[in-house]
């Protein structure tokens, strides 16, 4: 399937490729992104303890999504760079099935044996960042449709931190409550990136590029006053797609 995808790529590329574009080269491009994304956490443990391997276990990827504003700059018709400013969802989502009484449920509350019967806790965290990407590209092809990639770097800024508590209970219902946690982190980070993808001319003054893209959070979320023994990073995969306006 695989080879499928690459040689019908191939084939539609070698199609375009002796479409006429306008011959102008044409430097300036703002454009608009959207891209819905899967994210989760990864960690590095500085004492390998059974706290580390608990909380790997339960974690589970969370919807999300980045959108933003970007000025592209091309120095020539292969090479380009791009800042822009994002608002990015971030986050990941845990659960577990295995409650004892004192576990954490949420916000500052435990599982308390006055509560109801809990079969399911599911803990949903939502990372509310203002990015700043700059990055590099690479763009090769000569007709409408043309391959891009880039490497890059971003700059997060975090506006704040949200948990969602949902409690799957004994007699079906499901409450759910939010809790802001902004205190326990990090409030600024590092996040590089890479993407490939394709570019398509819609015309002499419209762009569309479509790029599965990868993030990876180099400075750790957490603060270390409340993550002693391990140092969580966050992570994020998506589909990004950008249309461009050519200014000049």
């Amino acid at each position: 399937m695989k080879w499928l995808f690459f040689i019908s790529v191939y084939t539609i590329s070698l199609s375009v490729c002796g479409q006429k574009v306008n011959s102008d080269f044409k430097k300036l491009r703002i454009g608009f992104s959207f891209s819905p994304d899967m994210g989760n956490r990864i960690f590095t443990d500085d004492n390998q303890d059974g706290l580390f391997k608990f909380t790997e276990y339960r974690d589970d990827y969370k919807f999300g999504y980045t959108t933003g504003f970007s000025l592209c700059y091309n120095t020539n018709r292969n090479w380009g760079f791009e800042i822009g400013i994002q608002y990015a969802n971030k986050g990941y989502q845990s659960s577990t099935s295995d409650l004892l009484y004192g576990d954490y449920i949420g916000g500052n509350r435990i599982y308390d044996t006055q509560d109801p019967v809990i079969e399911t806790y599911i803990g949903r965290y939502n990372f509310h960042y203002l990015d700043v990407p700059l990055r590099a590209l690479w763009i090769v092809g000569e007709g409408n449709l043309r391959f891009v990639s880039s490497i890059g770097i971003t700059s997060n800024f975090l506006m704040g931190v949200t948990e969602t508590s949902i409690l799957e209970l004994e007699n079906g219902n499901r409450p759910r409550h939010t809790f802001v946690r902004s205190d326990e982190y990090k409030s600024f980070g590092l996040s590089p990136t890479l993407s490939l993808g394709l570019d398509y001319h819609l015309g002499e003054m419209f762009q569309l590029r479509v790029e599965p893209t990868f993030r990876y959070g180099l400075i750790e979320s957490g603060d270390p006053r409340y993550f002693s023994n391990f140092h969580e990073h966050l992570i994020s995969a998506g589909l990004n797609f950008t249309c461009y306006y050519t200014l000049k």
